[in-house]
């Protein structure tokens, strides 16, 4: 089977459950928490998201056409000041410009998205996260995903606090 043809066969499951889910939900109790079975549901429930949006985007919309008159949009506030983290963000992209190697800037980026992406699932975290048996890097400091770097930083972060 390619995989052409797998992707397919895993969209049409797909909808065929979300078909069934979205029934289910609708003769289900107002108060009654329902969850499709499949295991691959919330993986792949990306594609309904895509489809709704393409459906909203086909559909008239009521607002569309009937705007509401001018006296009643506000202005959407829009922040131009710097924070520490658009401030941090331009400092890095700009290191990241300094490297000339195109390799050593890919890995470059590439660790930097694995570290943000083991923050935001709480592994650098000193409280305990939403998995109930969750070790903290603090631990054990000798990871080999953590290079030495990151470990000297990880170090003054734990000496700081």
């Amino acid at each position: 089977m390619t995989v052409e043809r797998k992707l397919k066969s895993l969209k049409t499951h797909f909808m065929s459950v979300h078909k069934a889910y979205v029934k289910r939900r609708l003769k289900a109790d107002p108060g009654t928490v329902v969850k499709p079975k499949w295991f691959a549901y919330e993986a792949l429930s990306f594609l309904n998201k895509g489809r709704l949006m393409r459906l909203n985007r086909e559909m008239p919309n009521v607002e569309k056409q009937n705007p509401p008159p001018i006296s009643e949009w506000k202005p959407q506030e829009i922040s131009t000041g710097r924070d520490e983290f658009t401030v941090f963000a331009e400092h890095v992209a700009i290191r990241l410009k300094n490297i000339r190697d195109l390799r050593a800037r890919l890995v470059a980026q590439h660790q930097i998205n694995n570290i943000l992406f083991e923050a935001e699932m709480g592994k650098y975290s000193t409280q305990p996260s939403f998995a109930p048996d969750n070790t903290q890097i603090m631990e054990n400091p000798d990871e080999p995903s953590t290079s030495n770097e990151e470990k000297v930083i990880i170090n003054n972060i734990s000496q700081a606090i």
